[in-house]
């Protein structure tokens, strides 16, 4: 998938004033055309912002902490390669070997980012059963899937969706949100820039190799210009 560059216009806002509950006032406010853009480029990586709700979408961010939905093969088992590149970090456990492969240093390192974690996997509830526990990360909110009505279903597959896409931004609720997963492609991107008034991060992650410390840094840096 080709690099995708998308501007926003993330800005300066003032801080957080809770004796004004509604946020600042307009007077407060730079006019939105003349904030620098801030462009992010980063292979497999699309930040999308709209322009026409900038200061709603930085104020919902500074009040209310950013979703990071979190896929689990790929990202957090890597899988692809020769079986003699994965170290074992552990015993495999619930019969699946591959557990083996997840890296428990990759629980505190997503905890310290600071945005909401959830489990937005096929594995779905096993994935609090299983593979939190190896990351030592609390229990967390699980995605389900529900089953898509068939004028979805056709109308997803002939664009090219991914099955979990349509779910993920009616569970998001108009929250800011970072997504990670091994099988985003640009029908994703294209949909949620389209469809999504808030701030999305789709960032696809390499199966082979999971989640790495330049993913890391595309996280953290979304997530400081959202107020994360």
């Amino acid at each position: 998938m080709a690099d995708r560059t998308v501007r926003g216009h993330p800005g300066q806002f003032p801080a957080f004033d809770e004796s004004r509950p509604d946020g600042p006032v307009a007077s407060d406010r730079d006019p939105v055309g003349s904030r620098p853009d801030v462009v992010f480029s980063d292979t497999h990586t699309v930040i999308v912002t709209s322009a026409s709700n900038a200061f709603r979408a930085e104020y919902r961010c500074v009040v209310g902490r950013p979703l990071l939905f979190l896929d689990v093969d790929g990202p957090l088992i890597p899988f692809g390669g020769p079986p003699d590149w994965y170290p074992a970090y552990q015993e495999p456990a619930a019969g699946n070997p591959l557990l083996a492969r997840v890296n428990p240093a990759h629980g505190p390192r997503l905890q310290k980012l600071g945005c909401e974690l959830v489990w937005a996997t096929a594995w779905e509830h096993h994935a609090n059963s299983y593979v939190g526990p190896i990351l030592g990360l609390p229990e967390l909110d699980v995605v389900t899937w529900p089953e898509p009505s068939i004028v979805e279903a056709v109308y997803d597959e002939d664009l090219g969706l991914h099955w979990k896409t349509r779910a993920l931004v009616r569970w998001a609720e108009g929250r800011p949100f970072a997504w990670i997963d091994d099988e985003l492609t640009e029908a994703d991107q294209d949909w949620v820039a389209d469809n999504y008034p808030e701030d999305a991060l789709l960032h696809r992650v390499n199966s082979v190799v999971g989640l790495r410390d330049t993913d890391y840094v595309t996280l953290s840096r979304w997530l400081s210009e959202c107020g994360g």
